[in-house]
């Protein structure tokens, strides 16, 4: 690792602090000291050794004035990074990801910061006044961040490049700050590093704002990576640019289709009337186009729940048909059998029409109504092939599915309209114009993939959400892609044998939570998914998912935690609990006097006393976390260090 320079250390605050003491000397020898001292050699050499000292100090505030401006312009040439220079840093760490430049905090740093924030109110006084306007054109109020912050940031010595295991973040990352101070520049550094780590990691960036910076970064670095072919890009906005995706394909039962939709409306755990109802409408529906063979699509679903009879009647048909070509094998069966016994001429000719007779009523009838079915059209259709099925199955169970979606199709209409009165809005919202061809892809369409082959291909695919435009659309996109997504990650755990990391990036994370984030982030690791989730306050995730219990069933699965600058009160305290405590020395001074009636020497007396104890308290005052300056950093990884850093901002080349 490599030390980072310094602009202020405390031998440059020493070497000033002699240079105006010295100062002071020669100015008081010169004013103070009589006409005559100057006509002594005894005079000279004071004179001379005054202002010899006051020369050697001053070309060190001068050299103290040169480097501080340099390392000024350093830092400020550090806060931006070129790709290129990054792709240098991190060449020969594939099993590490570098977070900037800082250094492991410890007590002996909470002690400092205690000691700066218990004298901030002069330790600012002092910095407005001289330090900051030696290096700076313009003199006023310091707006770059925490005066104590900052201060510790220079006082430390020991600052190194920042290079973490890439075991650490395999528990699952949180990332919390305030708007505009670190998150994207955050994750833009991790997204950037996971591309160049390895050919062999697939890459998910769930992006609700729809930063289309970031999309040029990562695809300027797979061109430059060479997995051009491997970046695909969806974002209802620009449909001509975007690939379509089915969040409906994957799947191990069909009733994860049916949970995966009416979660989008559900925000808590409920068995109310109105969610069941709506998960039957779609189990059935989506039972039903399996049946036929097609791949449940928002828009078919949509189309079906409207016109459940035109459903009904293709799959109605399709059972009969079965159940007409069974009957026609069983015939033959029957033929052929008789045929081996044809010796036994016993058997008359009026016995075999009377089974041929026994046979007509179901297979005839349905031929007739098959070979009709053009002209007899709506209900009455459908309610003469339920009457076929029901006479067919008398006396037996039949198809459990096809029993349900006649059940539901003989529901009034005007009652089950009113049951599915938030689900069919939303479906609608998801099925119509452009973003209905994106999200129910036909064959013939333009390019088309799912997740399933996101993993199995290594992909990278950027996903924008354009929530700025319809927030609840683009947040009922993204928690149904996070639905699809732990299907594959369920499928790939229970069967596969590829062992190769998915990097799943989520910003704004509250905004597309629910209960499949929630089994990512408790089961996603076994299955090679490493979760970066970053949002602003950890409220958010309450209102999110319905209760603070959700929210800290989510938040406990993430083993490590990043923190910006946080304004949110209950955050703070949150994080600062999460950061731990430390000990740190608290002296207690104590004075008293006394005097006696007497007026001798003996008759007053006082007393001074000094007690240092070790008191508890926070790492990190939660105070603090609402001060740090943008693109700075606390972050307790999965180990248990807690880290101050800095990061630079990633620009394309």
């Amino acid at each position: 690792m490599q030390r980072s320079s310094s602009s202020l250390d405390s031998k440059d605050e020493s070497g000033l602090v002699m240079a105006i003491y010295w100062s002071l000397c020669l100015l008081v020898i010169m004013v103070l000291a009589p006409v005559s001292m100057t006509e002594t050699l005894y005079g000279w050499v004071i004179i001379s050794v005054a202002g010899t000292g006051v020369a050697v100090h001053t070309l060190n505030v001068l050299k103290l004035l040169i480097a501080s401006r340099g390392s000024a312009k350093a830092v400020m040439q550090a806060e931006m990074m070129s790709c290129s220079k990054l792709i240098k840093q991190v060449r020969n760490s594939s099993n590490t990801i570098w977070m900037g430049k800082g250094f492991l905090w410890s007590g002996k740093h909470s002690a400092r910061l205690y000691d700066v924030l218990y004298n901030e109110h002069d330790f600012n006084s002092v910095a407005k006044g001289s330090t900051r306007n030696l290096f700076s054109k313009k003199s006023g109020l310091d707006i770059a961040g925490a005066g104590a912050i900052n201060y510790l940031q220079r006082l430390n010595q020991e600052c190194y490049d920042i290079e973490v295991p890439l075991d650490q973040f395999k528990g699952h990352t949180l990332m919390l700050a305030t708007t505009r101070a670190i998150k994207t520049r955050f994750l833009s550094l991790l997204v950037v590093q996971a591309l160049l780590r390895s050919p062999n990691e697939a890459i998910i960036i769930i992006d609700p704002k729809g930063d289309l910076e970031l999309k040029i970064l990562i695809e300027q670095q797979a061109r430059r990576n060479g997995r051009q072919q491997d970046f695909e890009f969806f974002h209802p906005a620009f449909p001509d640019q975007s690939i379509c995706l089915n969040p409906l394909q994957n799947f191990s039962r069909p009733t994860e289709i049916a949970s995966r939709l009416v979660d989008l409306v559900t925000k808590q755990e409920n068995d109310d009337a109105f969610s069941a109802f709506a998960w039957r409408a779609v189990n059935v529906i989506s039972t039903g186009l399996l049946y036929l063979g097609e791949t449940p699509t928002i828009v078919l679903i949509k189309a079906y729940i409207d016109n459940v009879g035109d459903l009904l009647i293709l799959v109605l048909e399709q059972k009969l048909q079965e159940i007409n070509q069974k009957k026609t094998q069983e015939k033959k069966s029957e033929k052929n059998s008789s045929e081996e016994h044809r010796s036994n001429k016993r058997l008359s000719a009026e016995k075999n029409r009377q089974q041929q007779h026994s046979e007509k009523p179901i297979i005839d009838q349905f031929l007739f109504e098959s070979e009709t079915s053009e002209k007899v059209n709506g209900k009455r259709r459908v309610h003469t092939l339920i009457r076929q099925y029901q006479t067919y199955h008398q006396g037996k169970l039949g198809c459990s599915d096809i029993n349900d979606l006649i059940t539901y199709y003989q529901h009034d209409r005007v009652h089950a309209s009113k049951m599915l009165a938030s689900l069919v809005p939303l479906l609608s919202q998801l099925s119509s114009g452009t973003l209905g061809q994106l999200l129910s892809p036909r064959l013939g369409q333009q390019k088309t993939i799912d997740f399933s082959e996101v993993v199995q291909q290594h992909k990278i695919i950027y996903i924008g959400l354009d929530s700025m435009a319809d927030a609840v659309v683009g947040s009922a996109i993204g928690q149904i892609f996070l639905a699809d997504i732990a299907a594959v990650a369920a499928k790939r755990y229970n069967y596969s044998q590829d062992f190769s990391r998915i990097n799943l990036f989520i910003d704004e994370a509250h905004s597309v939570c629910n209960k499949s984030l929630i089994t990512l982030a408790n089961q996603g690791a076994g299955a090679g998914i490493d979760l970066y989730l970053a949002s602003q306050t950890l409220s958010d995730f309450v209102v999110a998912l319905g209760s603070e219990e959700h929210a800290m069933k989510l938040v406990g699965n993430l083993n490590t935690l990043i923190c910006g600058r946080i304004i949110d009160p209950w955050t703070q305290t949150l994080v600062s609990e999460r950061f731990g405590k430390t000990h740190v020395e608290q002296m207690m001074c104590s004075q008293s006097e006394s005097s006696g009636t007497g007026t001798g020497l003996l008759d007053w007396g006082s007393s001074w006393g000094e007690r240092v104890s070790m008191v508890e308290v926070e790492l990190v005052p939660a105070s603090v976390l609402g001060r740090i300056p943008n693109l700075e950093y606390f972050a307790l990884l999965a180990s248990g260090s807690l880290i101050k850093g800095k990061i630079p901002v990633l620009q394309a080349d």
